[in-house]
């Protein structure tokens, strides 16, 4: 069992209860050390010239929680519309979506503080470039 780790305010050496067993533990002011030999109280084993009080040295600390980032799933949206787009030249639907959502996806990252920026600009990319060759197609079939 790893003992957690004391508090940043030196706790005086003394014998302290440790709460999950009830018994009395040596705080030495850094680390937990020994416990009293059985059939001994805990002041009869006390090391020379310390006292120190008989409560629990670690407070209950309440940490934040970790920071996430923002995140824009439009961008990532956008980018993989618009990786389906190239590799399925054929469907326009996914070209269309990855050109709408990269616009969404930059505007967002703009107020995010440039979160997923690139993947928005990639997935515009990609979609646009799918959609010019299939315009190109159209127009060079309805003028044969």
């Amino acid at each position: 069992m790893t003992d957690p780790a004391p508090l940043p305010i030196a706790t005086p050496p003394g014998w302290y209860q440790e709460p999950p067993t009830g018994r009395q533990r040596w705080w030495d002011g850094i680390q937990w050390g020994f416990y009293p030999p059985e059939g001994h109280a805990a002041s009869a084993v006390r090391p020379s010239g310390s006292t120190g009080p008989t409560t629990y040295p670690y407070a209950r600390v309440a940490y934040p929680a970790p920071y996430r980032r923002p995140t824009n799933g439009m961008a990532t949206a956008s980018l993989v519309l618009g990786i389906i787009g190239v590799v399925m030249c054929t469907f326009i639907v996914p070209s269309v979506l990855a050109v709408v959502f990269g616009i969404i996806g930059v505007r967002r990252a703009n107020r995010l503080g440039r979160e997923g920026k690139g993947k928005a600009v990639w997935g515009l990319v990609l979609g646009g470039f799918v959609l010019a060759i299939l315009i190109a197609i159209a127009i060079g079939s309805a003028l044969q």
